[in-house]
């Protein structure tokens, strides 16, 4: 007879731990366990009837849970139905979240996110940004930041200063060519130096960029400016490209040339053409735009300038032989061969 209890209470207790087998503890701050973190789950071993287990999570609510799925294969020892046979459910904690230990009397790390921490044994539930370690007691390597040091910093801060390790900031703002909260971005074109504050000149070769660090034009600068920024034009009377060509010289009221094509804009002086007044009138022109011609009563051909020439005989006048010679008289003079032949007539010009 008590061979036939024994045997019938070793089977109810198996089926009872048959159906109280595969349970699920959360722990959560709704009633909601899928807003919840698992703190148990049980198997593939049946459970014992008196069963305890630590938590070391924070929450308001415990929630037990149990299923049974179709098509979910389960271990033999499970009962096909869920019974929950709870007699008496106890939880033991901390009613302050910020302490641990036995009596509850031991301050977390002041590192630990929320001030919160292993009810046993002191370790963090997890750090605040810039920390790491069990006990959040180690700061992020230099160059990490943020939550479980996860974040990486950009390298770009001033001076190659490492971020704050806290915030990913850089303490002292950023190096030049790079913007943004965490200097994480390179300055958009056109534009350089700390904080992208600056514009490039505009006057790099064939209107490529500066570079966003310094504004230099690494491949030099369009025709008429000069210097690392191309911000500086060229020197009077010079220009093009490094500003290695001269002005002709000749541009109206002794003007300077412009400085990137060497044009003169108000004309050339007289005597000269061309738009850099570097031509000379063609022969047998002179003065403003070349449009004067030489006189027909020059010798040879006239000053490009002014049109000054050598008169020609019977002519005279400055500066291009107008005139006629005053006191011209025009006469016959015999001559007497020596050899006794005949006069010849010989014209000759006299003056009185």
């Amino acid at each position: 007879m008590r061979t036939i209890v024994a045997s019938f209470l070793v089977t109810k207790e198996i089926r009872q731990r048959g159906r109280f087998a595969g349970f699920s503890l959360y722990l959560s701050n709704t009633t909601s366990k899928d807003d919840g973190y698992l703190c148990y789950k049980d198997g593939p071993e049946l459970p014992p009837l008196d069963f305890n287990t630590t938590c070391i999570k924070h929450g308001r609510y415990l929630t037990f849970y149990n299923e049974r799925l179709l098509k979910i294969s389960y271990p033999d020892e499970y009962e096909s139905m869920v019974i929950t046979e709870l007699c008496e459910v106890m939880v033991y904690g901390c009613e302050n979240s910020a302490v641990y230990g036995s009596n509850c009397n031991t301050s977390c790390p002041s590192k630990c996110q929320e001030q919160r921490c292993d009810l046993i044994n002191g370790t963090c539930l997890g750090c605040v940004l810039g920390w790491k370690g069990d006990f959040c007691d180690q700061s992020c390597l230099a160059g990490t930041f943020g939550l479980e040091c996860n974040g990486s910093c950009s390298g770009q801060c001033k001076d190659n200063e490492t971020c704050d390790h806290v915030t990913g900031l850089c303490p002292n703002g950023c190096a030049h060519g790079w913007t943004g909260s965490y200097c994480q971005r390179r300055c958009p074109l056109g534009t350089y130096g700390r904080n992208c504050i600056y514009n490039c000149s505009g006057h790099c070769l064939q209107n490529t960029y500066c570079e966003r660090e310094n504004g230099h034009c690494l491949n030099g600068c369009d025709p008429g400016y000069i210097g690392q920024l191309c911000d500086t034009e060229c020197p009077q009377h010079t220009f093009g490209k490094d500003c290695k060509d001269n002005c002709s010289g000749h541009c109206l009221n002794g003007e300077t040339c412009r400085y990137n094509d060497g044009v003169c804009n108000n004309g050339c002086i007289a005597g000269y053409i061309g738009i850099r007044c570097e031509k000379v009138c063609p022969e047998g022109f002179y003065g403003s735009s070349c449009t004067a011609v030489c006189s027909k009563s020059c010798i040879d051909i006239c000053e490009h300038t002014d049109g000054k020439c050598s008169c020609a005989p019977g002519w005279m006048g400055s500066p291009n032989c107008s005139e006629v010679a005053a006191n011209i008289v025009k006469t016959v003079k015999p001559v007497a061969d020596l050899t006794g032949a005949a006069l010849k007539g010989v014209w000759s010009l006299m003056r009185d």
